[in-house]
């Protein structure tokens, strides 16, 4: 059935809202300048051409996705360290990727995991001088690094983000 706003906000299942929130993580703090295309914000869908980007949904956004926006790019603007910061990788394997940015006295680790199921890794730390205690920034969580390094659990079809402070 057709309906009023065919390339709105509406997604088919949770795995393909949680694979568009690790794509806009992984947008916004990787180095360069991320681009939105209008509507991606709100869950604006498209189709082949001419239908490939519709009017603007309004009354009918995506306030998840919305909100998802507005947090990430909010913390890359108010953090240096993901817009000026050294990129460092850290982890990857066929499910699992990891990165570092780090800037002045603060570094950030982002952790991705595009599998169905959940990855617990240990990324050794000891060579970047930092503190031993670390924030969980989506869970609002302190937690400890373990002889130096991350132990760290990431759900299925996951991602984390995590912020250190330098000793220097």
């Amino acid at each position: 059935p057709r309906t009023l706003f065919p390339y709105t906000t509406l997604f088919r299942s949770k795995k393909s809202l949680e694979k568009l929130k690790m794509a806009v993580l992984f947008q916004m703090t990787f180095p360069g300048v991320p681009s939105i295309y209008y509507g991606d914000e709100v869950g604006l869908r498209g189709g082949s051409d001419p239908s490939n980007r519709g009017t603007y949904p309004w009354g009918n956004e995506n306030n998840e996705i919305l909100s998802w926006y507005l947090a990430v790019t909010k913390l890359r603007q108010s953090e240096p360290s993901l817009t000026r910061g050294k990129w460092i990788p850290l982890y990857g394997d066929e499910h699992v990727f990891s990165y570092m940015r780090c800037f002045e006295n603060s570094c950030f680790i982002m952790l991705f995991n595009n599998h169905n199921k959940e990855h617990t890794i240990s990324i050794p730390l000891y060579k970047y001088k930092l503190k031993n205690e670390y924030l969980d920034i989506l869970l609002c969580k302190t937690d400890k690094l373990i002889s130096n390094k991350l132990v760290i659990s990431i759900s299925a079809l996951g991602y984390s983000i995590i912020k250190l402070d330098t000793t220097q």
